[in-house]
């Protein structure tokens, strides 16, 4: 990194209420760490808010073993209360170079990844894959939160996505996306590969 100063927190990796940010709907809102016995949580709120077809319970779980970097609470606390709650998560799949080369080629099995391909917690991936997110009307505010919690180990890896909402078709688009394929149009399934995101600073 060039510019160290810049980059600093990102080496702290710090999460929690202490990192976090005005809700759109007012309160607050930050990015945790999940435990496993969350991870059940998660899937549920996977098929309840993509698709009943989503990834299976069993390789969520086999991936948070591998490295539970591949996801991150969402929690809100709101206005005049006391109690947060979780209302979605990040999920990713960090890719070691034979991933990466993989899921370029189009082969990589991105519903049920082989372990083999995926970077270890606590290794720097290739790649990083967004596996998926549930954070309606919230990526763009928890964009430097995700980025902080994750650290100087992700902050050079290229992001990858493919399409499978209109909101993400929308969001790929509007955020300057390419497709992985070389072609200038991006629709629903394209697999395509996102800018960097704003890392520097505290949240705002």
């Amino acid at each position: 990194m060039s510019d160290y100063n810049k980059f600093k927190s990102l080496r702290e990796r710090v999460w929690g209420p202490s990192e976090s940010v005005e809700h759109p709907e007012g309160g607050l809102v930050w990015v945790r760490p999940p435990e496993s016995t969350e991870i059940p949580l998660l899937h549920r709120l996977l098929i309840a808010e993509i698709s009943p077809q989503a990834g299976t319970l069993e390789t969520m779980m086999r991936v948070f073993a591998h490295n539970s970097d591949s996801f991150w609470l969402i929690e809100r606390l709101p206005p005049d209360s006391e109690t947060s709650n979780i209302v979605g998560f990040y999920a990713f799949l960090p890719l070691t170079a034979e991933g990466r080369a993989a899921l370029e080629a189009h082969t990589l099995d991105t519903a049920d990844p082989p372990l083999c391909v995926l970077a270890p917690f606590g290794d720097a991936p290739a790649a990083v894959y967004i596996w998926a997110i549930v954070a309606r009307r919230l990526t763009r505010t928890l964009d430097r939160v995700i980025a902080r919690a994750m650290g100087l180990r992700y902050a050079d890896a290229p992001l990858y996505a493919r399409v499978a909402t209109m909101e993400g078709l929308k969001s790929g688009i509007g955020a300057g996306s390419i497709a992985v394929s070389g072609g200038t149009d991006i629709g629903m399934g394209s697999l395509i590969r996102l800018p960097p995101p704003n890392r520097g600073g505290s949240p705002s």
